[in-house]
């Protein structure tokens, strides 16, 4: 099943290598004073020209294409970081078990990656979390590998500098499952374990190889965790949002309402949170401090990437399902405040599974 929005690999062994090709400089990009000139990068489970997946890009808040279609193998996570676009795509089985392949780093607009970076390899995966981001641009992933007999299971967590060729294994923590990471503006870096009777959030300070605390209260059932502008550290669990706020990350606030099997969490940059709820298929948005919703927006499918561009509206990729079969897909674009769609983009969009934003090159 493919894992929501990111992922990527690892394991016990050595970090493999890297692939690069010569790479020009970041393009320049066009600046205006209302964020208008942007460019949206989707990448999409299915569709031309490989039928594997592809990755497409709109200008103008999704208005027009930008004409350019990047043939992808199975993409899975975007972002767009330091002038490039890193697409992380493709699985291979190992053992029975599967792992992203690569991370591709794109020039904007490029039809081909400008250097591949080979993942890191492991015997008996047991599951891989999405790649997280600090504010500098360095990558983070963990796998939770297994032993043979699958009575022992252990975390490694790597890193991949900006700009680097090849991942660096942080540290293994044993006994131990990692589903999903998040990292604060100041390097501290969250691991959740997803287990009903051992659910918890690791707390690393940047640099340990040891947590100086493991979140508990509150928690039940949890699903995925962000962190907000400020630092604090949000928890969508079976019906709430739990809020832990730094230092010492405490519970300090559990939002009830309007939360129904949430799945996806975004911010915008004044610290407004979106959330998806899978269980009723809307998304809710909550101001700062505040448990009930400001507005809640509903969607006519589910909801597998959501994000908040540069003009400040949010945007929701979605599915329409009926008996396992995807009957279309499109992308919803909200302004501020409103409840219905100002648009939905529908061309080249197939099966979406990740969102991200990127300049507009002169």
């Amino acid at each position: 099943m493919r894992v929501l929005a990111a992922l990527l690999l690892g394991g016990l062994c050595a970090c493999a290598g890297a692939s690069v090709a010569p790479e020009a400089a970041p393009l320049s990009a066009e600046k205006t004073a209302n964020g208008s000139a942007f460019s949206l990068y989707v990448a999409n489970a299915e569709g031309p020209p490989s039928g594997n997946g592809a990755i497409t890009t709109y200008r103008d808040g999704g208005q027009r294409m930008s004409g350019a279609i990047l043939s992808a193998s199975n993409p899975d996570q975007l972002d767009f970081k330091g002038g490039r676009l890193y697409v992380f795509n493709g699985f291979v089985p190992q053992y029975g078990y599967y792992q992203p392949d690569k991370l591709s780093v794109y020039r904007p607009h490029a039809a081909k990656p400008a250097r591949t970076i080979a993942m890191p390899s492991a015997d008996f995966v047991d599951y891989v979390t999405p790649a997280a981001f600090d504010s500098g641009g360095d990558a983070f992933v963990a796998v939770t590998a297994q032993s043979r007999d699958a009575r022992r299971n252990w975390a490694t967590v790597y890193e991949l500098p900006s700009g680097a060729a090849a991942w660096s294994r942080l540290f293994v923590e044993q006994r131990a499952t990692a589903k999903e990471l998040a990292v604060a503006p100041d390097g501290t870096i969250f691991a959740l374990d997803r287990r009903p009777k051992y659910a918890s959030i690791a707390v690393y300070a940047k640099g340990a190889t040891k947590p100086r605390a493991a979140i508990r209260n509150g928690l039940d059932r949890p699903n995925t965790i962000a962190v907000a502008p400020s630092g604090a550290l949000y928890c969508a669990n079976a019906s709430s949002i739990t809020i832990y706020n730094p230092p010492s990350y405490a519970l300090a606030q559990t939002i009830g309402e309007g939360v129904s099997f949430p799945e996806l969490l975004a911010f915008d940059p004044a610290g407004d949170l979106y959330v998806f709820n899978g269980g009723s298929s809307n998304v809710a948005e909550y101001a700062p401090g505040a448990t009930a919703p400001s507005r809640a927006v509903s969607l006519p499918g589910s909801a597998a990437a959501m994000a908040v561009g540069p003009d400040a509206g949010l945007y929701v990729a979605f599915s329409v399902t009926s008996r396992f079969h995807i009957d279309w897909s499109g992308i919803d674009v909200f302004t501020p405040g409103a409840t219905s769609p100002a648009r939905t983009i529908r061309a080249e969009v197939y099966d979406p599974i990740s969102l991200t934003f990127g300049p507009v090159l002169r």
